[in-house]
């Protein structure tokens, strides 16, 4: 990691072995997909901390995205090789998360997820920006409030896109406008509830002539994904109001479901990883 850039770097044989038999030997790698138009969206598993099944690699889940806690480096592996062996790389050209809820909460250069992120786009030479997507009014959490609550306006009237991101948590910005034209963007986030979020930055990148790609590491269990039936009139680069809530296509949770082996088997990868040891 000191020599180089590329790659991730361990320090022990049973790191790499860890790594190996652990999370590239997985053969049920997405648990959720919709696949409709313009909607590309995958998840690895379920979330909940409720069903006993689910419950341990859901509470962890938790834990990581929110307060760092729990196995985080468990997660950023889980993601990078999911996305890596399922192909859902194929043609990226850019990739970015999702903002948080706090328009104030700057995302730190040693996070582990986009550290992890940024290191894969060296790799396979795509360019990892942390801030193309920004948060410019605070914004309601998905999870605490009532589905009724749950809204588009509340998250396209609190992003936009960021004309000149930092690449590679780059000290200055790029001087240059980015161009997303024709470019395919990869959205990674933690926990899909309702989709709306995902959804909105989808409109963002769709509206700056780009393509956007989604994928979270868990998905709410029991819930539908809210896809926009049109395209909602907002300039991507700026902070935009649309006045009514737009009209959606709603998604099924069991509609989505692509493999139902995988929840096993990410339990299974968890309590793996939990517990490894080599010798």
């Amino acid at each position: 990691g000191q020599l180089s850039s590329y790659g991730f770097a361990v320090k022990t044989v049973s790191e790499l072995a860890r790594f190996c038999f652990v999370f590239a030997m997985r053969k049920h790698p997405l648990f959720f997909a919709l696949n409709n138009g313009g909607l590309i969206y995958h998840s690895a598993g379920p979330f909940s901390t409720m069903i006993d099944a689910y419950a341990l690699f859901g509470e962890d889940a938790k834990q990581a995205a929110k307060f760092g806690y729990g196995h985080p480096e468990f997660w950023f592996y889980l993601t990078i090789s999911t996305l890596y062996f399922s192909g859902l790389l194929i043609g990226v050209k850019y990739i970015c998360t999702y903002p948080g809820h706090s328009a104030s909460a700057a995302t730190p250069s040693d996070d582990s997820l986009q550290a992890a992120l940024m290191r894969l786009g060296k790799c396979l030479r795509m360019s990892f920006y942390h801030d193309l997507l920004i948060r410019h009014t605070s914004a309601a959490k998905s999870q605490p409030i009532k589905a009724a609550q749950r809204t588009f306006v509340n998250q396209i009237q609190s992003i936009q896109l960021n004309q000149h991101p930092h690449k590679n948590f780059a000290a200055a910005p790029n001087k240059g406008a980015i161009n997303l034209r024709d470019k395919v963007v990869l959205v990674v986030d933690d926990i899909c509830t309702s989709g709306r979020s995902l959804e909105s930055a989808r409109a963002y990148i769709e509206a700056a002539g780009g393509e956007a790609r989604l994928f979270t590491w868990l998905r709410t269990i029991n819930t539908s994904y809210w896809e926009l039936a049109a395209a909602p009139r907002i300039k991507p680069y700026q902070a935009n109001s649309i006045g009514k809530e737009p009209s959606s296509i709603q998604h099924s949770y069991h509609s989505g479901i692509v493999d139902g082996k995988a929840p096993h088997e990410l339990s299974q990868v968890f309590n793996a990883y939990s517990s490894w040891s080599w010798s």
